[in-house]
């Protein structure tokens, strides 16, 4: 995967990220060999596998109706992966993310609950979806309203 030439870039803890403006998308490739963490049922955190890196990206589609996409994996012996989704435009980019608040009326009207004792973590009963790492900067605040960028989503 090639970024287009000139794009904004910028560098998480788990993508590197690239911005297309011709078609309004952002291009995140995962660290070369790494795929984020996941849950346990016991509520450690362990490496994520391929494999439930791209269910995470599933799950956020069908549960928040995200545009993720997978673009490409990478080859050789660190495999990184490319997904894209849909640029979020903030309403205001002097101050792009929501408030806690802001997130949790966005989290209960979805009928989500916040884990006990867990920042940043959210449990739905009625399907067994939780919602992991739902701090501020995973999330815009967009003029169609809160929009989520970069959750971990699973379903027990």
């Amino acid at each position: 995967y090639t970024p287009p030439i000139n794009a904004r870039r910028a560098i998480g803890a788990e993508h590197e990220v690239f911005f297309h403006e011709g078609i309004n998308r952002v291009f995140k490739k995962t660290r070369p060999g790494a795929f984020g963490s996941i849950l346990t049922e016991i509520g450690l955190r362990r490496t994520a596998t391929p494999y439930f890196y791209l269910r995470r990206l599933e799950l956020t589609n069908e549960f928040f109706g995200s545009d993720l996409r997978l673009e490409c994996v990478t080859a050789g012996d660190q495999t990184s992966i490319v997904i894209s989704q849909p640029w979020a435009y903030p309403a205001n980019p002097n101050d792009p993310c929501p408030s806690l608040d802001e997130i949790y009326d966005f989290m209960t009207k979805l009928d989500f609950e916040p884990v006990a004792d867990a920042p940043f973590e959210w449990f739905r009963k009625l399907d067994r979806v939780r919602v992991s790492d739902a701090r501020p900067d995973n999330f815009i605040r967009s003029k169609k309203g809160v929009v989520p960028i970069d959750l971990v989503v699973s379903k027990e």
